[in-house]
């Protein structure tokens, strides 16, 4: 849970101009479209993606720096846009509100076949993959895989074959939180997106340079406190 106040902003702000993105990045977002997630479910999906986006608008969103691609599962996987299809900020922002209204959950919950589409499909030059950059996969799901243990080799192949960190946030009112954990890279790769810090926690690990120095949330929280402005918890 968080408190917040009208400083925090600029409490963060503080902190993220001494963390600047430094490496090239191929981000995918695979999200769950499965029966188990409801509408509201996926608004607030949308709307934590938009954000997260957000985050790179004074960053170019061109080759040899940021892209993303934007993956749909249920009973099959789909791939809604390729890193290559938006190679700036304005149409980028166009293409996730486009994917965002046509999104019906319904069917099975084959994340597996999401994982295959990625490593198949979307990491593959035709596609925009950069060979030099780090892969990140955010998956948004509540865990209740139709095959776990399909689900959890799969994603162990997508890492070995392309060193992807993997990242699982926590959606929807039934979480298996087991089954996140078993995709997840390591188990500070999972959070719930009604977390505060969820967001800022893969980009400080996986997306910015703090000069070598990491726990940049702890800093957050010492800063608000020291302003008396947010208590996090």
């Amino acid at each position: 849970m968080c408190h917040t106040c009208s400083t925090y902003s600029f409490a963060f702000h503080l902190l993220s101009d001494a963390c600047k993105p430094q490496r090239n990045a191929d981000i995918v977002f695979i999200v769950d479209a499965s029966l188990s997630e409801s509408k509201a479910d996926k608004t607030l999906i949308n709307n934590s993606i938009y954000t997260f986006v957000s985050k790179f608008t004074k960053y170019p969103v061109v080759p040899d720096r940021f892209q993303f691609a934007f993956v749909t599962f249920s009973f099959e996987a789909d791939v809604r846009f390729y890193l290559n299809t938006y190679m700036d900020n304005v149409t980028l922002v166009d293409g996730i509100e486009h994917v965002a209204t046509s999104i019906a959950c319904g069917g099975a919950s084959n994340v597996h076949s999401a994982f295959e589409m990625v490593r198949n499909k979307v990491f593959i030059q035709r596609n925009g993959v950069q060979n030099s950059s780090g892969k990140i996969v955010i998956v948004f799901s509540d865990g209740l895989f139709s095959n776990p243990e399909f689900a959890a080799n799969t994603a162990r192949t997508l890492e070995r074959d392309f060193n992807a960190s993997i990242y699982s946030v926590a959606t929807g009112p039934h979480i298996l939180h087991r089954e996140l954990l078993n995709i997840a890279s390591a188990p500070s790769h999972v959070s719930s997106i009604h977390e505060f810090d969820w967001m800022h926690r893969i980009l400080e690990g996986a997306m910015f340079d703090c000069g070598g120095k990491t726990g940049t949330y702890l800093q957050l929280k010492k800063l608000c406190n020291n302003f008396n402005a947010c208590y996090l918890v």
